[in-house]
C-alpha cells in the first residue's frame, strides 16, 4: 500500500469560545475602590493571574454569571478558576435564549483546599447552547485572618474557559489519519 487515507470531520474543541464575550451578573461586589476590576466581564478576559476577576457582593448566596457565546455551539468542556471565595454547590445552567435553562451539571463543589482551586467540567455528550451559566447557590465560608470570624466573601472568578464549537461552522472534510501512527502485522 502506497498511502492510506481515511476521509471525515474531525472537530475538535481547542478554542475558548468564550473570551471576551458579553456577560451579565447577579451582582458585583463593591468593596473598596477595585471593584471596577470585578465586573463580569473580568471572568473572560483570558487574565487567570487574579489581576482582573469577576466577585459577587459578600454575604450572599445565590449569584451568577452568564456568557453570551454570540451564537449557538456545542460546548464540551469548560474550565473555572476560582479565587479562595469560591463555591460549596454551584450548577452549569444553559440555554438557547437566556430566559429558559437548563442544568447539566448540578451539586459541584469548587477545587480542592488549593488556595485557588480550578474545576474541569467535562460534559459526556457535548451540551448544545448559545448561553452558559455558572450558577453558585452556596458561597464557601472562609476565616477572616485578622479577626478569626467566619465570613461569606460571596464568590470570585478569575477566569472562566468554555471550549466547543460552534454550530453553524462549516465542517471541512479531511483525511484525518494524516500523520497519525499506523500499525501493520
Amino acid at each position: 500500500i502506497y498511502e492510506f487515507e481515511v476521509y471525515g470531520i474531525y472537530n475538535r474543541a481547542t478554542e475558548n469560545i468564550a473570551l471576551n464575550k458579553e456577560t451579565e451578573t447577579s451582582s458585583v461586589s463593591t468593596f473598596n475602590d477595585t471593584s471596577k476590576k470585578m465586573v463580569g466581564a473580568c471572568a473572560v478576559d483570558g487574565d487567570k493571574t487574579g489581576n482582573s476577576r469577576w466577585a459577587s457582593l459578600r454575604n450572599s448566596d445565590d449569584n451568577w454569571i452568564t456568557i453570551d457565546l454570540g451564537r449557538k455551539a456545542n460546548i464540551e468542556k469548560m474550565f473555572i478558576y476560582w479565587e479562595s471565595a469560591c463555591s460549596d454547590n454551584y450548577q452549569i445552567e444553559v440555554s438557547d435564549d437566556n430566559v429558559h435553562w437548563t442544568t447539566v451539571k448540578a451539586k459541584l463543589q469548587s477545587g480542592s483546599d488549593a488556595k485557588y482551586p480550578v474545576d474541569k467540567i467535562l460534559f459526556d455528550k457535548a451540551v448544545n447552547a448559545r448561553y452558559v451559566k455558572v450558577h453558585s447557590l452556596q458561597s464557601r465560608l472562609a476565616v477572616d485572618q485578622t479577626t478569626g470570624e467566619t465570613k461569606n466573601y460571596g464568590i470570585n472568578i478569575f477566569e472562566i474557559e468554555v471550549y466547543g464549537v460552534y454550530t453553524e461552522e462549516e465542517a471541512v472534510e479531511t483525511n484525518i489519519a494524516l500523520n497519525k501512527p499506523s500499525y501493520a502485522s
